[in-house]
């Protein structure tokens, strides 16, 4: 028996969540690690972590484990339009972006 619409939507917004705390966790790992650097020079500058993410996106889209890119799909299905509309649910995690100081 399928489920219904509200429940899928609740699935998908549950599985945001979880990605969201990971992508929160790595972020935070990553600007922890940028700030302890001795020397300032040091940090990567914006367009060089942009290149280096795109870069290493590209080799895990290439890669045999479809984990990745499922993470992809959900996240697409989670932002499709359901009980809330896609404008909705963009904003929503705007808001949790812009709160959590989380501007990749």
């Amino acid at each position: 028996m399928a489920a219904d619409p509200f429940t899928q939507d609740a699935l998908l917004v549950q599985q945001c969540v979880v990605r969201l705390l990971f992508a929160l966790r790595a972020m935070a790992d990553a600007r922890g690690e940028e700030l302890t650097r001795p020397d300032p020079e040091e940090r990567m500058h914006i367009h060089e972590r942009n290149t280096e993410k795109k870069r290493s996106t590209a080799l895990m889209l290439k890669s045999p484990m479809k984990v990745y890119r499922a993470f992809g799909e959900i996240g697409k299905e989670v932002f499709a339009d359901g009980a809330l509309s896609k404008k909705h649910k963009e904003l929503t995690a705007l808001a949790v972006a812009v709160s959590q100081n989380c501007f990749d």
